[in-house]
């Protein structure tokens, strides 16, 4: 006899041993292949203030947002620091700061401007008629035809000009003392020696609801505010330090600057200024 499976020669009764350890191991049970499932987990809705406080997180977290933020806080905290801070910038960071000022200062010099009408004139338009409320003088100061838009439209162009020869007399400065400082530097000292008297223009606006007077003197405090900053972050622009004082030199770019924003108010300048809005408004409307 021999083994079926290994061909070994057996003995009568003798059982080959692979055939034995074969029948004696257990049968292996074939693996069955099992895939998990997993449930997906339901999607959330975030509530709507959830939503708006992501929203205001992901705008706070903007870098061009937190370093405007930075420069707003430090012009409050250490005015003349961040001022000389400030002149070292290159950035465009002065556009932002520069539209917002000449926004509040336009507005705050229109209502202002209309309530002095109001309580010397007694009119919303500044004519000779008849004394008005001050409810009929807060809907005529939202009317068109009560003259505010030419008025703003006076505000903006002079804050503008102001604005753009003061930008263009500093940095005439600094090319003649040699400073070798860019424009963009003169505009960001600028916009950031004006965030103290924008605050103080916000302040005179509030005040133009009020009592128009007060609001007078806080443009008066605006001006200083705006004239002594300048004069400090103008030390620090370019390199080095001045070898002459530019005093004499600020002041006459002070004196232009008042000149022209004395033109603009008094309406030498601002003659040609109203024809052009009238032309300007007659165009669109």
């Amino acid at each position: 006899m021999y083994c079926e499976k290994c061909g070994k020669k057996l003995e009568d009764g003798e059982v080959c041993s692979c055939k034995a350890t074969a029948e004696a191991a257990p049968a292996e049970t074939p693996a069955v292949e099992t895939t998990a499932v997993v449930a997906a987990p339901a999607q959330q809705t975030l509530p709507d203030t959830q939503k708006l406080a992501d929203g205001v997180k992901a705008i706070g977290s903007n870098p061009v947002v937190t370093e405007l933020i930075s420069v707003i806080k430090g012009a409050f905290t250490a005015p003349v620091k961040q001022t000389g801070k400030s002149a070292k910038r290159t950035d465009i960071l002065w556009i932002i700061l520069a539209a917002v000022e000449a926004v509040i200062a336009s507005v705050s010099i229109t209502v202002v401007f209309r309530h002095l009408l109001h309580v010397f004139l007694g009119s919303a338009a500044g004519s000779m008629g008849g004394k008005i409320s001050f409810g009929d003088f807060a809907e005529g100061l939202a009317a068109m035809d009560a003259g505010v838009w030419k008025t703003f439209g006076f505000a903006i162009l002079g804050v503008l000009i102001m604005y753009v020869i003061g930008t263009a007399l500093m940095f005439i400065i600094s090319l003649i003392y040699k400073r070798n400082a860019s424009f963009a530097s003169v505009c960001n000292m600028l916009a950031t020696a004006n965030i103290p008297g924008t605050a103080l223009m916000l302040l005179a606006l509030i005040f133009g609801w009020i009592y128009a007077p007060i609001s007078v003197f806080l443009m008066i405090g605006a001006g200083a505010s705006v004239t002594v900053l300048s004069y400090m972050g103008m030390q620090k622009l370019g390199e080095g330090k001045f070898n002459t004082s530019p005093f004499w030199l600020y002041i006459i770019n002070t004196i232009i600057v008042t000149a022209v924003a004395t033109l603009i108010g008094t309406g030498f300048a601002g003659t040609i200024f109203e024809t052009m809005l009238d032309r300007l408004m007659g165009s669109m409307f």
